[in-house]
Order: structure tokens, then C-alpha cells, then sequence
């Protein structure tokens, strides 16, 4: 069934005035009911202006995504690697969609992008803040040979792919916090979530999901339990978000060329440029336990190598803060 709200955003989303009577007609519906399709949209955060005589207006401009663009900025050495691209309006999660989709069969490859997330989530079961249209909420499904005991560091290669990504695009500044945030300036600007869809042993498929900020609603920011930042707050120039996410595929394509073939030993010394916590005191709290230490990297394997008590350890899993900010 078709979502007269999806319908009616893409109708405003050129930025003129449009009366309410050729909405009615391009929706088939009543004025009223158009009246109704506008309160929807504004439940969701998209403001809208109303003036009579002139009907309804975007009071921002929106671009949304378009699966043909998307394609043309895909990297010619990376597309035949996707197998198939998706653009959903609305759904609970990226991750939990793509994660179906795996246990049904789909093939390598797919990724998926939603404009709107209605139960996005984040590590550790905390949610993801998803306005409607503002930012970039994508899953990759990748089907490896190994057994998800050798996938140690793929989160951080897509640290390493946002990274790529965002340099692209003239950011400076972005570090890289084990194992799977990126921030600019302590803030944090994306994050990834690794779900693995397998047998305990045996080759296993993995479902990469990536959350980015571009222009986060103030509103729906209150929501969020730690210091973040937005693209558009940074960049020096708008930042188009189907070039973002041509750009987003095609490195994440690259690097799960590249780790399905070399693990994450290559992606290494590129990793470590970014690493925030290097040389820090840290708490890393890992299978209940908190462990404090000082940062000293990670591994050719992806652990984070963390100097306690006079000796390194190696931490595979877990979740790191600096002392001076808690877990």
C-alpha cells in the first residue's frame, strides 16, 4: 500500500507553493484529507509552511534519495561488486530489514537505504535518531567464507570507509574511537553496528549498518545521550546526500573487497592515522568487566592493545571511553 505521506514530500520536495487543490487532485484525495497528509508530515519533523491563497511549501529545502543517482556516483570498479541497491521510505531499521533479507537468501552485495528509521539502533541496544530525509541510515549485507570468529575488525574497516568518505567531501578533523565511532572534534558524527547472521561455526553473513549525521533535527536531537555533530554544521558548503551516499557505497564496497581478500592487516597503519585514543588513559568495558589502561593501538587482527598493570592485552570486544568521561 502505497504511504500518501511519501507521495505528497516527494510533490513538495521541489520547493514551490502547491494548493492544496492540486495536491488533492495529484493524490486523489479532498482537501482535507490533504490537511491530514500535512499534519502526518509534520509529525515526522518535516516543517511545513501554509499561506493562503498559495497553498503548502517545504520550510527547508529536502533533497531525497534517488536510486539513479546513487548509481552514477558508484565507482566503476566497485559496482559490480553491488549486487542490488534499495531506497525504502520508512522502516524500523536498516539492519533488521537487511538481516531478513539475509535469512531469505539475498545474495552479496545488497544494500539498502531508508529515508526514515522508526526503531533505528545503535550499539549495546540504544537507539538511533533517524529524522525523516536528513541523514544517511544504510546496511550492507556481505556474505563471507570465514566464520564470524575471523571477522575481527570489520567494524573498524567501515570506520575506515567513512573516513575515506568524508574526505571526499573536505572534512578534516575525524578520528576514528575503537571500535565503530566516528567523531569530528570529540563529537560524535556516525557510528557503525556489525550484526552477523550464521551458524556458530562455518562461513557466516554479516550486515553492516551505518548511521551518518547530515543535518540533524534540533528536536529530535534532544533524544540523543551524547555529544554529536552534523555535516551541516561543519562543512564549509552543502553537502548533497545521494553524492554522499554514491561515495558511501563505493568505499564500503572496497573494503569489503579488500578484507574478504587480506583480513584487516592492510587496513592497519591506515586505522591508526585516525585513532583517537592512542596514547590515552582508557576504560574499556568488555564481556561485564571494566578493564582501564592506557590505549596503544590495535592490532594487525583489530584488538584494541590496551597497557595494563605493565603489560599489553589484547580486547577484541567491547566498548571504550576515556576516564575523564565514564563509559
Amino acid at each position: 500500500m502505497i504511504d500518501r505521506r511519501f507521495t505528497l514530500l516527494r510533490l513538495l520536495a521541489d520547493g514551490r507553493f502547491h494548493s492544496g487543490d492540486a495536491i488533492g487532485t495529484d493524490l486523489g484525495i479532498c482537501r482535507s484529507a490533504v490537511w491530514k497528509e500535512i499534519g502526518r508530515l509534520r509529525e515526522l519533523g518535516i516543517e511545513i509552511n501554509a499561506l493562503p491563497g498559495r497553498g503548502y511549501q517545504l520550510a527547508q529545502p529536502l533533497e531525497l534519495l534517488d536510486r539513479d543517482t546513487i548509481i552514477e556516483k558508484i565507482g566503476t570498479l566497485q559496482r559490480p561488486h553491488l549486487y542490488d541497491l534499495e531506497i525504502i521510505d520508512e522502516l524500523d531499521s536498516t539492519n533488521c530489514y537487511m538481516s531478513g533479507r539475509a535469512l531469505s537468501g539475498a545474495a552479496s552485495g545488497c544494500v539498502v537505504l531508508a529515508e526514515h528509521q522508526t526503531a533505528g539502533r545503535g550499539r549495546n541496544g540504544r537507539p538511533w535518531i533517524s529524522p525523516m530525509a536528513q541523514n544517511i541510515y544504510m546496511s550492507v549485507l556481505w556474505r563471507f567464507r570465514y566464520s564470524p570468529q575471523e571477522l575481527s575488525g570489520l567494524a573498524l574497516i567501515f570506520g575506515v570507509a567513512i573516513a575515506r568518505t568524508l574526505s571526499e567531501f573536505g572534512i578534516d578533523d575525524v578520528h576514528l574511537k575503537w571500535p565503530n565511532d566516528v567523531v569530528w572534534r570529540g563529537r560524535k558524527l556516525a557510528g557503525v553496528l556489525i550484526e552477523l547472521v550464521s551458524e556458530a561455526t562455518g562461513p557466516c553473513s554479516a550486515v553492516i549498518g551505518i548511521g551518518l549525521n547530515i543535518n540533524m533535527d534540533s528536536r529530535e536531537a534532544a533524544r540523543i545521550d551524547q555529544t554529536w555533530v552534523d555535516l551541516k554544521s561543519i562543512s564549509h558548503r552543502p553537502i548533497s546526500r545521494n553524492q554522499l551516499a554514491g561515495s558511501l557505497i563505493t568505499n564500503s564496497l572496497a573494503v569489503l573487497v579488500d578484507f574478504e581478500q587480506y583480513r584487516f592487516n592492510p587496513f592497519c597503519e591506515e586505522w591508526g592515522r585516525y585513532d583517537m585514543l592512542r596514547g590515552l588513559t582508557i576504560r574499556v568495558n568488555s564481556s561485564g568487566s571494566v578493564i582501564s589502561g592506557v590505549a596503544e593501538g590495535v592490532a594487525d587482527d583489530g584488538a584494541l592493545l590496551l597497557r595494563c598493570n605493565g603489560r599489553q592485552r589484547k580486547i577484541y570486544s567491547g566498548e571504550a571511553g576515556l576516564v575523564r568521561d565514564g563509559l
